[in-house]
């Protein structure tokens, strides 16, 4: 028979080295947000669940590569999402402060400024009523961190050196 694998991907971060994003990307859109406000949604449990996308390309590559895989299902993502609080730090440390209020002053305030933020406000609106969007699905993501490590591949941690690769790349592209 055919063999094949399952590699089912979570959120895809933009490329570790270079910050390149996809501009559609949930997280992203929610990061240019609060630094374009200088204000964050304080909503108890928030965590970024995101997985660099050339690590997962390499990843996908790798392991496709290795009969060991044949059979078996990978969830591509983050199986301990920073939580907000930190990311929101490295942020302020990359000099974009973002003041925690409740999330309703957060919306209230992304309408308010609609007109400045474009696009940006009513797709972030639009998220902030998605529940998985604060509270991300937790993956067992085991098996495919085992297989990294196998691979000898290091999933990038999103510190604030990456944070900040993102947001020079957002810059250059005039999200924030």
């Amino acid at each position: 028979g055919m063999h094949a694998a399952v590699y089912r991907p979570g959120n895809l971060g933009g490329d570790s080295a270079t910050g390149a994003y996809n501009p559609s990307d949930a997280n992203t859109l929610l990061l240019a947000a609060c630094a374009r406000l200088g204000l964050a949604p304080a909503v108890e449990g928030w965590r970024f669940e995101s997985t660099p996308v050339d690590f997962a390309a390499a990843a996908v590559v790798g392991l496709a590569a290795t009969d060991a895989s044949y059979g078996r299902a990978y969830h591509l993502a983050d199986g301990n999402p920073v939580a907000a609080e930190e990311v929101l730090a490295e942020l302020a440390a990359a000099g974009w402060e973002a003041k925690r209020v409740p999330k309703e002053e957060w919306l209230a305030a992304l309408r308010t400024r609609a007109g400045e933020l474009g696009s940006l406000a009513v797709t972030a609106q639009a998220l902030a009523s998605d529940d998985e969007v604060w509270s991300p699905v937790r993956f067992d993501t085991q098996g495919f961190d085992a297989a990294t490590k196998e691979l000898g591949l290091a999933r990038p941690p999103l510190d604030a050196a990456l944070i900040g690769r993102y947001l020079k790349r957002m810059q250059a592209c005039g999200l924030v």
